[in-house]
């Protein structure tokens, strides 16, 4: 799978959304090649964290998606200039509010 092509596409899924809210979407894509992993899952991962950075991420702020890796790993990273997670929810991420 080349993940240069799935965090392409995301990026492209939310040009619309963030066009309308004023945000500037970019993509950072350093050190991707094949990799083996589930396409489905990897895109449902990296567009759930896209929709949060394009929700809270205020008009005029800015959100990255991109891949940064060295030594053949890939790290997928999401960015924004949103107000962040409050210090008391921190270390939380990735836990359903219920649970």
């Amino acid at each position: 799978m080349n993940l240069q092509r799935v965090i392409t596409d995301i990026v492209e899924f939310y040009r619309p959304v963030v066009a309308e809210k004023g945000i500037t979407l970019r993509s950072q894509l350093n050190g991707s090649r094949e990799f083996v992993v589930d396409q489905g899952l990897i895109s449902q991962a990296v567009s759930n964290r896209a929709d949060n950075a394009v929700r809270y991420t205020p008009c005029g702020g800015t959100v990255t998606v991109g891949i940064e890796g060295s030594d053949g790993v890939p790290r997928i990273l999401v960015s924004d200039s949103g107000p962040g997670i409050p210090e008391g929810a921190q270390g939380l991420g990735g836990q359903r509010p219920w649970v």
